[in-house]
């Protein structure tokens, strides 16, 4: 794991994870809470074999400190690993328990106390990491991460690299590389989530990948820029079959979860309220979009007039309105793509951009205000591929060109303000 350093700031995103897990007292084991629904597990704070709710609380109160510093008393001293296990042993001394011990089973020893901690605070502080990560901009720049160690043992474990392939991944150049959106870092955790601890006490973590990276080492295609297109809807789904949850602890689950519901035989949470997508709307998925409509044709610009096209401006009219491109868009390309030939290669197809809003296909409306167009083009090589513009205040303010039409289905949720 990670060495966790001070922060004297909260991260909101860590909070809310942390603050959304209700405290479970229970005898089971790892093991036994292993075998429990991941969307189940999340939303509980608990520690194997501890069932005592005193203890369990006083663990969540002082890890709650060191996650949100807003509730800790300015006059006392950060809530630290080393204050933590001291505050809990001086705790559980008071409680009766029997003191001295130092096995990982044993609830008063230092390495189970310095694990609790750990784990805690470094998976609220991922998280939270984790969905600012999926901010488009970032997306864009740093597409791609990498599984390494970034935290020294005595005794590493040396099966990562078969516990990579196992979960889908590739080993690229000897390391273990893919693209944020592979579903290898999911498949790769013991919890079941795509981001770190991947284990207990593994040491091991994630280190950013930036664009010129991710294509060298063939995540990403050279000969045209390709973008994965966020989710827009950050909110982390789940569902758990009735079966799996016990019956008395289902309506008291569905009352303190904000966003759970039964719906389809399962129980669906999410941290947030979800979008209307377009399967809500009974829409067939954007792979049907090929063969059912006339794809634009593909028109390269040249660069250098295509960038003086931006700086000078000018206006497309869409079905609902007119908007504008203009440097704006340059500089965020410039500003946010480290390869020149990326730069080179959104300006050729500024008409591209431009034909997908005058003749878009569907255009949705986000509820932070900005509107996407969607649409599909093929290239010369007969492939077709997907594009996305984004527009906020009638301007454009982004271009996804993505090489699965599927992928488009991403942007398909909010408002369908129009359809072809």
């Amino acid at each position: 794991m990670p060495t966790l350093g001070i922060s004297l700031s909260s991260d909101p995103k860590a909070v809310s994870r942390f603050e959304s897990r209700r405290a479970v007292p229970s005898s089971m084991s790892s093991a036994d809470w292993e075998r429990v629904a991941p969307a189940l597990r999340e939303k509980a704070f608990f520690s194997a074999r501890v069932n005592d709710a005193e203890v369990l609380g006083k663990m969540r109160e002082l890890i709650g400190q060191a996650v949100d510093s807003a509730k800790r008393d300015p006059r006392d001293a950060y809530m630290s690993q080393d204050k933590f296990i001291s505050e809990m042993k001086s705790f559980l001394a008071s409680r009766g328990y029997k003191m001295g011990g130092s096995k990982l089973t044993d609830i008063t020893s230092r390495r189970r106390l310095a694990l609790i901690y750990d784990m805690n605070v470094e998976e609220a502080r991922e998280y939270g990491r984790y969905v600012r990560g999926q901010d488009a901009d970032i997306l864009d720049e740093f597409p791609a991460q990498e599984f390494l160690r970034v935290e020294s043992r005595r005794v590493p474990r040396g099966d990562w690299p078969e516990r990579w392939k196992a979960a889908g991944g590739k080993i690229r150049g000897g390391r273990m590389v893919a693209l944020k959106s592979d579903p290898v870092w999911e498949n790769l955790s013991r919890f079941g989530r795509p981001y770190p601890p991947f284990d207990y006490g593994s040491g091991m973590g994630v280190r950013d990948i930036d664009r010129d990276e991710a294509v060298e080492l063939g995540l990403l295609p050279k000969d045209e820029p390709a973008d994965e297109i966020p989710d827009f809807d950050v909110a982390l789904e789940a569902e758990v079959s009735l079966d799996r949850i016990p019956k008395d602890l289902l309506d008291e689950i569905i009352s303190q979860t904000p966003n759970a519901r039964i719906e389809g035989g399962k129980l669906k949470m999410s941290d947030k309220p979800q979008l209307p997508t377009w399967e809500d709307k009974s829409l067939e998925s954007a792979r049907s979009w090929r063969g059912a409509v006339m794809p634009l044709r593909e028109s390269l610009t040249d660069a250098a007039e295509a960038k003086k096209k931006l700086k000078n401006g000018f206006s497309v009219s869409s079905p609902i309105g007119s908007l504008s491109f203009d440097e704006s868009v340059l500089k965020h390309w410039e500003d946010t793509l480290k390869n020149s030939s990326d730069v080179s290669g959104r300006l050729s197809r500024i008409n591209v951009a431009a034909d997908a809003v005058r003749e878009a296909l569907e255009i949705w409306q986000l509820p932070n205000g900005q509107r996407m167009y969607l649409n599909i083009f093929e290239r010369p090589s007969g492939k077709v591929r997907g594009i996305a513009v984004a527009e906020s205040d009638n301007r454009v303010v982004r271009t996804w060109f993505v090489n699965s039409v599927q992928e488009l289905d991403k942007c398909r949720k909010g408002e369908l303000i129009y359809k072809r």
